[in-house]
């Protein structure tokens, strides 16, 4: 028999938050941008940088215009998403 009150279902689907976020993976490694997280890594359209105030990442074909994306590959250049800008 399955319980079906309110009370039970609330419970249920804590219990599956729960779970959900302990096997996954940290939104931090997530593009800010597309949410894209796993991709070839060798591949240019998956060059990423981080953001030196949030520490999240984008892709940068995700960043939108107007940054200077020829300097975002340089190791030196500082970069702040859209958010921490």
């Amino acid at each position: 028999m399955v319980d079906t009150t309110q009370e039970a279902n609330t419970a249920f689907r804590r219990q599956i938050a729960i779970v959900l976020m302990k096997e996954s993976e940290s939104v931090r490694d997530y593009c800010i941008y597309c949410n894209l997280v796993d991709c070839d890594k060798e591949s240019e359209d998956c060059t990423m940088v981080q953001c030196d105030s949030c520490q999240r990442w984008a892709r940068i074909p995700c960043i939108p215009e107007g940054t200077n994306q020829g300097k975002l590959t340089n190791e030196k250049q500082e970069y702040k998403c859209k958010k921490c800008a």
